[in-house]
């Protein structure tokens, strides 16, 4: 992108020149108030530029905001798992744990035991360049209350073969069926042998909703579910490779 600062300050759009952060926390002051509970994840690489950034601008308004920081873990370079090192370096490439990190960290931050305090009802999940989240987030949460549903994914139409994670109905080892978001590296396979063993009930690659990662919960059951877990999620890899190679 040509930008070396962090994501959350990049422009949504060159008309107004709003950054994200600044759009987030814009319309999370006018639906929630300026008391509103914020958290937000960094890592060693932007912590620090994120924390800045807030006090540069008041924290745009809003009073309580807690940043969390994840842990880095070393890299691999290829697929025999050999560690991968700075380039011309002997140190190790290190880069953060992933997204998962938000929930043990928001139990072990002491974030949780504060909006319990407070009283809060929902939360909302949403990734730092994710700008039309905003127009689904209020319809979203008005259904949940409807229907008394604990947790909801917003999507959009997704593609066959397309680079976005698909959400789908799964039958687990356990037996229990849950929705789940399927990481597209894998989605294909378990889609073809999915697709093979019952033609009849598979719905076709490109019917099922594409996951944005935008995520809500209703706060008392996501809150004792972290807590009897730890907030720990099972570790997962999606590997990038260099070429078509996949070497």
């Amino acid at each position: 992108l040509g930008f070396s600062g962090i994501k959350v300050r990049l422009p949504v759009d060159t008309a107004c020149g709003i950054t994200y952060l600044g759009h987030y926390f814009s319309w999370i002051r006018k639906v929630a108030g300026p008391n509103a509970h914020v958290a937000i994840m960094t890592s060693a690489d932007t912590h620090a530029k994120t924390e800045s950034m807030l006090r540069e601008f008041a924290f745009f308004g809003l009073t309580n905001v807690r940043l969390v920081q994840q842990q880095t873990v070393p890299c691999v370079a290829d697929k025999s798992g050999a560690l991968a090192l700075q380039p011309g370096s002997s140190t190790l490439l290190r880069k953060p744990h992933g997204h998962g990190d938000v929930h043990s960290l928001l139990l072990s931050s002491g974030v949780l035991e504060e909006w319990a305090a407070a009283a809060v009802r929902w939360a909302v999940f949403f990734q730092d360049t994710n700008a039309a989240m905003t127009m689904t987030v209020p319809q979203t949460l008005g259904v949940m209350h409807r229907d008394n549903v604990d947790m909801a994914f917003t999507c959009v139409p997704r593609n066959e073969g397309e680079a976005v994670g698909a959400l789908a109905s799964a039958v687990c080892r356990d037996g229990a069926r849950r929705v789940l978001n399927v990481e597209y590296n894998i989605f294909d396979g378990a889609y073809t042998q999915s697709a093979a063993e019952d033609p009849q009930a598979a719905a076709k690659p490109g019917d099922y909703g594409g996951s944005i990662n935008t995520l809500l919960v209703a706060f008392a059951p996501y809150r004792s579910g972290v807590e009897a877990s730890g907030g720990r999620v099972p570790e997962f890899i999606n590997p990038k490779y260099a070429d078509e190679s996949r070497s």
